[in-house]
């Protein structure tokens, strides 16, 4: 990779990366450029874009508008800053680059490799006309610390290792997708909040659908408006998937009240504060006993322990009172 980055260096090095940039951004064919195919891509390797610069109080970045960007391999890359316009990327490699602070809008990327990529503080937006598109496409070991995904149809991707604290995938259509590894701090809403507050309409929110996060390692994850139905859970000790969370909550909370224990007090507190926002009936929860047990957030093995004694008893009240 270090000889990749050295073509892109020099007086004609950095000439050379100008006219491909120049090129991508207007629409231009880089068959008229000394650029060499890699496995049946484009190699810009190593190419260096310029380093977004300020202009007074924000930091300004380079912006793609109605492009299509079709097998282009950037494996170790520099290219941040950008903001994707009505643009495709499709067959394109993206491994080990450093793509921190995208932003998609109206965007569809397809069939590429980010395995490794950059991407913190990426923003999928959602104010816009179209919605973006991620599909068919790696993000292994992808950093994603901090990304906003909003309303994101997301279909047929491989999330496995990547860091994803701090995410929000809000609103979002994901499809077929995998996960693995350590999640955390990771939130998957997909409530239904109505009309935004500049009264566009947003689209009904979907169910999440035959994704899997067999392999993953859950700390504070949590999945908002979803019945979870066609969702694989890890498989691991200590976490549980509570149907119809809503009344299975209240149940518990009935049993507590003549609980006078500190841990009685603190989960009646938890279990009340999940309740609030929207909560349709047929939402589910994702238990973790490791949650409640987390002294740094107020918990304690017995609190966890109770918890999942409590919201388990309650979940099998609610299975006898249906066939009674």
């Amino acid at each position: 990779m270090k000889a990749m980055r050295g073509r892109w260096s020099g007086v004609k090095g950095a000439a050379l990366a100008q006219s491909v940039l120049d090129q991508l951004m207007h629409g231009g064919d880089l068959s008229g450029l000394p650029i060499d195919a890699h496995d049946g891509r484009w190699d810009l390797r190593g190419i260096s874009f310029p380093k977004p610069g300020k202009d007074h109080t924000r930091v300004t970045g380079l912006e793609i508008r109605n492009q299509h960007w079709m097998s282009m391999d950037f494996a170790g890359a520099s290219m941040r800053q950008i903001r994707f316009f009505d643009s495709e990327l499709d067959n394109c490699v993206f491994d080990s680059a450093d793509c921190r602070n995208w932003s998609l809008w109206g965007s569809r990327i397809r069939d590429c490799s980010l395995d490794t990529t950059n991407l913190r503080e990426t923003i999928w937006s959602s104010r816009y006309p179209r919605t973006n598109q991620m599909l068919a496409s790696t993000l292994r070991g992808a950093d994603l610390r901090g990304v906003v995904a909003q309303e994101v149809q997301t279909e047929d991707c491989d999330f496995s290792q990547a860091r994803l604290d701090g995410a929000m995938f809000e609103r979002c259509a994901i499809a077929r997708c995998r996960f693995a590894g350590a999640l955390s701090e990771v939130v998957f809403d997909g409530r239904d909040l109505g009309a935004a507050p500049d009264g566009r309409s947003r689209p009904a929110p979907a169910e999440l659908d035959d994704v899997d996060f067999h392999g993953a390692d859950f700390r504070f994850v949590e999945f908002r408006g979803f019945n979870l139905e066609r969702t694989r859970l890890p498989d691991r000790a200590g976490i549980h998937l509570i149907p119809k969370y809503r009344s299975v909550a209240h149940r518990a909370l009935a049993e507590l009240a003549a609980d006078s224990s500190k841990e009685a007090r603190i989960l009646s507190l938890r279990l009340e504060y999940s309740l609030r926002g929207p909560f349709r009936d047929r939402d589910a929860y994702v238990f973790n006993r490791l949650d409640f047990e987390s002294v740094a957030d107020g918990g304690s093995p017995s609190l966890g322990v109770l918890a999942e004694n409590v919201l388990l008893a309650n979940i099998a009240e609610g299975r006898h009172g249906d066939t009674c």
